[in-house]
């Protein structure tokens, strides 16, 4: 691999990796907390190279300034990417301000180092005055951008993919994968580039962590001592234990029932869990504030729109996502007190005709 534009850059940035062991080509994290840096990429395909750009120094997250999130399925748009590749490359600040449309943006310095590095030319060919910094990226712009940034050069004889032919960026595709920093986009069969579709920061991080030569680091399982099928997404976490008082609950309850049916509801949360949010039913073994099935709770929170981007659903312990999970429930019972028993025995609830 050529990578003379580049400098050379550890491996592994200064405190945060305490220690990396590298097991046939995976890089064992000794030191990251249980499920890593991030807690939005957990079970997500390219996690381990996520965690390689993090510990290189070439991200740091997506939600300043907590950033314990990656943001794996969010598109890469043109001012990131030269914040990706100038942090990659550690290319050297200029005084030269090369394009009209960046001022405002917050990765102008990085615009401004990418295009004194030659590595970007503009986005309004031939006058090439503009970077369209929030324009997002495609598979395409994104094997341009690598091939100058590393400087690759063999195409492999060309031709590699078969969908890309009369692209602008055929060139640079066939480079780029020569160069083993893709090997397409259907496996296994992987004769396709898709050169016209976005870039996600889930793929940026593989195309950057085997152009940098970063093994992928594989972060400690996340502890989350989740009650239902499947791991527990650490986006919605369980809360504390111990009851609460109706009125504790009343804002969720409000944002996420229909308002003449909240009081019924505070009155069953108190009934079902004394307003525990870790309360758990020892027979049947139903779960949190509204007593939800252990079979039940995943199709419930991802309906309610408590699902991650990698299919991990909230903690059934999380009050929030418990009684999202009831109103959409509700919703789709009829009557829509149904699943819950003692609304028949509970004044606020009789009155809605339970």
């Amino acid at each position: 691999m050529d990578s003379s534009r580049i400098p050379v850059r550890a491996s592994v940035a200064i405190g945060a990796v305490a220690l990396v062991a590298v097991v046939a080509g995976i890089a064992v994290a000794f030191g990251l907390p249980p499920g890593g840096t991030f807690i939005d990429d957990d079970r997500n395909l390219h996690e381990g190279n996520i965690e390689a750009i993090a510990a290189d120094g070439v991200t740091s997250g997506c939600n300043p300034p907590t950033n314990d999130r990656y943001c794996p399925a969010t598109t890469v748009i043109r001012g990131q990417m030269a914040a990706f590749l100038v942090r990659a490359a550690d290319l050297p600040a200029t005084g030269t301000d090369f394009y009209h449309d960046d001022d405002a943006s917050v990765f102008e310095n990085d615009i401004n180092r990418l295009a004194a590095a030659g590595i970007t030319k503009g986005c309004n060919p031939p006058a090439n005055d503009h970077f369209c910094p929030d324009s997002r990226v495609t598979r395409g712009q994104m094997a341009a951008f690598l091939v100058r940034a590393f400087n690759y050069t063999d195409d492999g004889g060309g031709n590699r993919f078969i969908d890309d032919n009369g692209s602008v960026f055929e060139s640079d595709i066939d480079k780029l994968g020569t160069a083993g920093v893709t090997v397409g986009c259907n496996p296994p069969t992987n004769d396709r580039y898709c050169p016209t579709d976005n870039v996600p920061r889930d793929q940026m991080a593989s195309f950057l962590a085997r152009a940098l030569d970063l093994d992928p680091i594989v972060p400690p399982p996340r502890e989350t001592n989740c009650p239902v099928t499947g791991a527990c997404s650490p986006m919605w976490p369980a809360d504390a234990p111990g009851g609460r008082s109706r009125e504790a609950w009343r804002s969720v309850v409000a944002k996420y029932w229909q308002a003449e049916r909240v009081e019924c509801v505070l009155d069953l949360i108190q009934v079902e869990s004394s307003g525990n949010p870790q309360a758990r039913n020892p027979g049947g073994g139903f779960l949190g504030l509204l007593q939800h099935s252990p079979s039940g709770w995943n199709t419930r929170a991802a309906a309610a729109g408590f699902e991650d981007g990698n299919g991990l659903t909230a903690h059934p312990y999380n009050g929030a996502a418990n009684i999202a999970a009831g109103a959409w429930l509700a919703d789709n019972s009829s009557p829509w007190w149904q699943p819950w028993p003692p609304t028949g025995h509970i004044a606020s609830c009789q009155a809605l005709g339970a």
